[in-house]
């Protein structure tokens, strides 16, 4: 398969994931069961925490994911994206609520709408950032051995 497919491939697929990981945390878990016990007299339903439980495998299992996505790409642009991807995602939060001051409205409305939409109890979008950060890191070491090698091999 050509490097030139491959990128766009890791990158479609790992956008797929982060976005069915992220959807799956900031709607389906936090609107699922409850995971604290109940007040005396109710009924606990025990789904929640095995909803969280699965959640997190998830989440674990897609970072991995991107990682082997880096890796099998072996392509500069693909590892470029990850990093900067995952670092956005990662300062997106500090961003909103470490810098108070005059921001333009727009940018205010708009770090605001994105950390509500991925807020969720496993903060899978930040786990995931971190993780692209990561994986890109893993991509750069991959492609920089492949392009050694070839260039050895000659």
């Amino acid at each position: 398969m050509s490097p030139r497919i491959r990128w766009v491939i890791a990158v479609a697929v790992a956008a797929v994931v982060f976005t069915f990981v992220v959807w799956l945390d900031a709607i389906v878990i936090k609107n699922g069961p409850a995971t604290t016990p109940p007040d005396a007299g109710e009924i606990y339903n025990p789904g929640g925490v095995w909803l969280r439980a699965f959640g997190s495998v998830t989440v674990a299992g897609a970072a991995i994911l991107l990682a082997g996505l880096a890796w099998w790409s072996r392509s500069l642009t693909a590892s470029l994206i990850f990093i900067v991807g995952g670092a956005a995602e990662l300062l997106v939060a500090p961003t909103l609520y470490m810098f108070p001051g005059d921001w333009p409205y727009y940018l205010n409305l708009t770090l605001s709408w994105w950390t509500g939409l991925t807020a969720g109890p496993i903060n899978a979008a930040q786990i995931l950032g971190g993780a692209l950060v990561v994986a890109g890191f893993v991509g750069l070491y991959s492609w920089a051995t492949t392009r050694r090698v070839a260039v050895v091999d000659r």
